[in-house]
């Protein structure tokens, strides 16, 4: 197994190659241990709601693309995350991907906005997010569209400002 450092968001993560079935199972393991000061802290405006795992449909960004990405993320009540994408070198997500995990931790500001800090690096996004029922959206993430949106999330000041339509999570009951 081969393993490369990969850029996401400014952040840097390990990326492996692996199957599909290896990466669900990821899913499923639970975050480091981590001490966050504010756990105790209710969440803001219903983002308890985060709470959960959630994943995209398989994206593939245009017709010409040779390639294909699907996204999960899994909340916990402990304030971390885990982001795991797989990048498949076809146009379906099936077979073998190259995988990405970031560990982060997150707090919510106020109600539509969060911060994830990975914790290898320490850098932080700064994001909006809406919940819709069974369904959430984030301002990161590539897109099938341009022009990109002129915040980059890289402080309060300059957090993203425009929900990514493409990105699309679905509850995972």
């Amino acid at each position: 197994m081969s393993l490369l450092t990969v850029l996401l968001l400014g952040t840097s993560c390990t990326t492996a190659r692996s199957n599909v079935s290896t990466t669900k199972s990821n899913l499923e393991e639970l975050p480091p241990d981590v001490t966050v000061t504010d756990s105790e802290v209710p969440l803001a405006g219903g983002s308890e709601n985060l709470i959960g795992s959630w994943k995209s449909a398989c994206l593939i960004p245009d017709e010409k693309s040779d390639y294909a990405e699907q996204h999960y993320f899994v909340f916990y009540a402990n304030r971390t995350t885990i982001h795991t994408r797989e990048t498949f070198y076809k146009k379906s997500c099936t077979g073998s991907s190259d995988t990405s995990i970031n560990n982060y931790s997150y707090t919510i500001p106020s109600a539509g906005q969060i911060n994830l800090t990975d914790l290898v690096t320490g850098q932080t996004l700064y994001d909006i997010y809406q919940l819709q029922t069974g369904s959430l959206l984030f301002g990161h993430g590539f897109r099938n569209t341009l022009p990109y949106p002129a915040t980059a999330g890289s402080s309060d000041s300059d957090r993203m400002s425009n929900l990514n339509q493409y990105i699309v999570y679905s509850k995972v009951e």
